[in-house]
């Protein structure tokens, strides 16, 4: 009988937003006859109850997180102190459980990065983020990420060659994996009746932004092409579910505030986050992903092609990479409002989003699979383990 390797994932967050669904997806259709799974998180949370609901092995242990504002010089000192007091009971918890291999989800996690480096397992980082700003942050990250790894994976190209443009040297040792999802979870899940929760008529036509609340994000550019769209389309409603992160109350204020001055209250409304996305997704009509900034993947344009429905994506990172422009949705300029309202009322004609959505099932079904992106890491597991590469 093969013995399993036991694989230790480290991720710096209990949510369930991107990188958080994409680490919980993974751990559940990795092949528990080859591989043994503990995961650490630095506290309770949503993340946790659904993991062990699928009776994975959950640790809490704290972790020094970074956020891109820490990487600056002045910030530096504080983050140090911060890192170095976690490093050591971390490092310690690391070599008690004794895994075979570390998997560090996402670059925020630098401190369990750090820790897992200093251990003995061979150490994969999994980089989730294309970071541009501070410029601090784009310089030093990506030698940090190739100095503390010994295998790095990238969830889309756009991500990849991001890195490797401020650190050459990666390119040796990055493996691109593209995100995928539970299709029939998606395709079996029942609609949630947004209209009458949000009192619309049921013949409303509903554009949904899905996601975290951050600047750059894009629900400031999609609420001013709501107002824009309001003033041609009288079916037109939009809305928004997501939260700002922790500190960050200030950004869904302000985006409220935005609401309130463009007079949109009732057709434009924002819900806290929604623990079951693929329900609100089905009961809408477009997904939108307006983001201002490269999307590093773009998962709400994947588990949208999932429930077939159409995207309308800004032509930068991921979703230039999934979105067949005028085929499953269409690419707009990131932070063009009026391109982006242009875009909405093409979907005037009831077919086209049924068609582009149809389409976009198709290719999720074929390419954007969980199974598939499960295989894939599951090689470059057994590349590290067996001295394939690294």
């Amino acid at each position: 009988m093969t013995t399993k390797r036991h694989i230790l994932y480290l991720h710096q967050s209990a949510d369930l937003y991107g990188s958080d669904v994409m680490l919980r997806e993974l751990v559940r259709e990795l092949d528990r006859d080859r591989f043994r799974v503990t995961v650490l998180l630095p506290r309770t949370g949503p993340l946790v109850d659904l993991l062990m609901q699928d009776h994975i092995d959950v640790r809490i242990e704290p972790m020094a997180v970074v956020a891109r504002r820490d990487i600056q010089p002045a910030s530096l000192p504080s983050l140090g102190r911060r890192m170095l007091g976690r490093h050591r009971s971390l490092k310690a918890t690391i070599v008690r459980i004794g895994p075979d291999l570390v998997h560090t989800n996402t670059v925020a996690a630098l401190g369990p990065a750090m820790a897992a480096a200093s251990s003995r397992a061979p150490h994969v980082w999994h980089v989730h983020e294309i970071v541009e700003s501070p410029r601090t942050a784009a310089l030093v990250l990506p030698w940090l990420t190739h100095l503390a790894s010994t295998r790095v994976v990238c969830n889309s190209r756009a991500t990849a060659d991001a890195l490797r443009r401020f650190c050459p040297p990666l390119a040796a040792k990055t493996s691109v994996v593209l995100n995928g999802i539970d299709s029939r979870r998606f395709a079996e899940a029942e609609a949630t009746d947004i209209r009458r929760a949000c009192d619309w008529p049921q013949d409303a036509f509903v554009f949904l932004l899905p996601g975290r609340v951050h600047w750059w994000k894009g629900q400031d550019v999609f609420v001013s092409a709501a107002k824009l769209v309001s003033e041609r389309w009288s079916q037109a409603r939009f809305l928004i579910v997501g939260d700002a992160a922790p500190g960050h109350q200030r950004q869904v204020e302000r985006l409220e505030r935005q609401i309130d001055e463009m007079k949109l209250r009732g057709r434009v409304t924002r819900w806290s986050h929604h623990h079951t996305i693929e329900r609100v997704m089905k009961a809408s009509d477009v997904v939108v992903n307006p983001s201002t900034q490269p999307e590093p993947f773009g998962l709400v344009v994947v588990e949208a092609m999932a429930v077939g429905k159409p995207v309308i994506a800004s032509a930068a990172g991921g979703p230039l990479e999934i979105v067949d422009d005028g085929v499953t949705g269409r690419l707009v300029r990131p932070t063009d409002e009026r391109a982006l309202a242009d875009a909405m009322l093409e979907f005037r004609s009831g077919d086209l989003a049924r068609s582009m959505g149809q389409h976009g099932q198709r290719k999720q079904r074929q390419i954007f699979t969980i199974q598939r992106h499960a295989r894939e890491m599951e090689k470059v597991y057994e590349g590290l383990l067996t001295g394939g590469f690294g």
